[in-house]
């Protein structure tokens, strides 16, 4: 290991590998409205149910892959949360697991998902599947360009905003009222 450690240090210090530049593209609304519309139209021929799977995204800012490998047994209703196995990190990519909050709206898709349920997967489908049906809808409807993980990119800027909305309004009742 020692060796391995050693070696992604000086490709690091080499400027070979780096890390991954950040996304600039975020998913507006205009483009999320339009892409639910399209998928919403299709879904009743298709196989894959884009229109839920685009709103779950967007409602716990997950990837297709995470989506995908959600389990029916990792959904814990009564705390309201879910287990999400090997979630994306850049060193640990097996054993990282996390518990997320799921929203109610992404409740209400898995209620809908179980109705039509069929092994122990939530959404059991290939990912790479959906990221191809993702791009098509984004030529069809010549939006510019965007991938899947604009979904959840968009839902953490929402979060974002909300917080700093927050802070500031914390921040401006503390100090209206004379308190630091």
């Amino acid at each position: 290991m020692h060796a391995l450690d050693e070696a992604a240090s000086f490709l690091r210090g080499e400027r070979i590998t780096a890390k991954s530049r950040e996304r600039q593209r975020r998913l507006t609304v205009t483009e999320e409205r339009d892409l639910l519309a399209y998928f919403e139209r299709r879904d009743d021929r298709a196989d894959i149910p884009m229109a839920d799977i685009m709103r779950f995204a967007l409602a716990t800012a997950r990837r297709q892959e995470e989506i995908t490998r959600l389990r029916w047994d990792d959904l814990n209703r009564d705390r309201g949360t879910a287990l999400l196995r090997d979630v994306k990190h850049p060193r640990r990519k097996v054993g990282n697991h996390k518990v997320f909050k799921v929203p109610p709206a992404a409740w209400d898709i898995i209620e809908r998902r179980e109705e039509v349920a069929q092994g122990p997967l939530v959404f059991p489908f290939n990912p790479k599947s959906i990221g191809a049906a993702f791009t098509r809808a984004v030529r069809v409807l010549e939006s510019k360009t965007c991938v899947f993980t604009t979904c959840a990119t968009r839902r953490h800027l929402v979060f974002s905003r909300r917080a700093i909305a927050s802070k500031k309004l914390l921040s401006s009742r503390c100090t209206s009222h004379g308190r630091p």
